[in-house]
């Protein structure tokens, strides 16, 4: 029981869904992470919430762990700062199973920015 009740307090208190906008050989380039933990693999647990990027901010008992929301993070950021377009992007998935029964899947997307 300790190490599940700490299991949620570290999950609680990382941050689950983060975009950063990098330079990179002259070009800008957005990175987002959406992070879901899973019980088994399939319930999720806890899960970024995309209303608040960047934040310690979580959903209990929700996805957000859908390429729909990475796209709508990149939406917002490219109208936060600025930018008209992107090209080259690139979306993929990993899991972790960092315990017997919970593990970590996240979404990542990039894509380069056009002012």
């Amino acid at each position: 029981m300790k190490k599940l009740l700490a299991f949620a307090l570290a999950a609680a208190l990382c941050g689950c869904c983060n975009v950063r906008i990098t330079s990179e050989n002259g070009h800008d380039v957005v990175d987002i992470d959406n992070t879901s933990w899973r019980f088994l693999g399939l319930f999720s647990v806890i899960s970024g919430d995309p209303e608040y990027p960047n934040r310690d901010v979580c959903l209990w008992f929700c996805d957000s762990l859908l390429l729909d929301v990475n796209m709508m993070l990149l939406d917002d950021a490219m109208r936060q700062h600025g930018y008209r377009a992107f090209k080259n992007i690139s979306s993929f998935q990993t899991h972790e199973d960092t315990f017997v029964i919970f593990s970590r899947h996240t979404l990542h997307t990039s894509a380069e920015l056009v002012r």
